[in-house]
């Protein structure tokens, strides 16, 4: 009886206690909403953004058809390298996201619910009034 135990409590700890202990310790994300930096839609002469890519510590981002004006940026600040062109933005556009999502959605849901009770018709006579009429007639019945 004695060695069962032993075995299930070197299971328990061998087994068990790891998988448990790297859940409640894996790392999250914050609630710190996560930024980058993306090339801006179109350049000074307005020109459609036609492709970006990362490269490295830079963000490369390429202009018109004809000619292709090519700009880059730092990835980290969005400031522009030195040699662009004179008809680069001044800077990239920095994006954010919320890592919490849930809770996003959750506070849209009540938005939405909330909407919905507005453009419903008002009831004539107030709900509490139903219910202390019927509990009258119930008390009048009794009698």
């Amino acid at each position: 009886m004695f060695a069962l135990r032993h075995i299930a409590a070197v299971f328990v700890t061998l087994f068990l206690l790891p998988s448990v202990l790297g859940a409640v310790l894996a790392p999250r994300t914050s609630g710190a909403p996560q930024c980058q930096y993306k090339c801006p839609a179109y350049d000074d002469k307005g020109n459609e953004l036609e492709k970006e890519a990362i490269t490295g510590p830079n963000i490369k981002c390429t202009y018109g058809h004809n000619p292709v004006r090519n700009c880059f940026y730092d990835r980290q600040n969005g400031y522009p390298k030195s040699g662009n062109s004179s008809k680069c933005p001044d800077k990239a556009v920095k994006k954010c996201n919320g890592t919490r999502r849930a809770n996003r959605a959750m506070v849209e849901a009540y938005e939405v619910q909330r909407k919905r009770r507005a453009a419903m018709p008002a009831p004539t006579v107030p709900e509490y009034m139903n219910t202390r009429s019927a509990l009258k007639k119930r008390a009048h019945e009794d009698d």
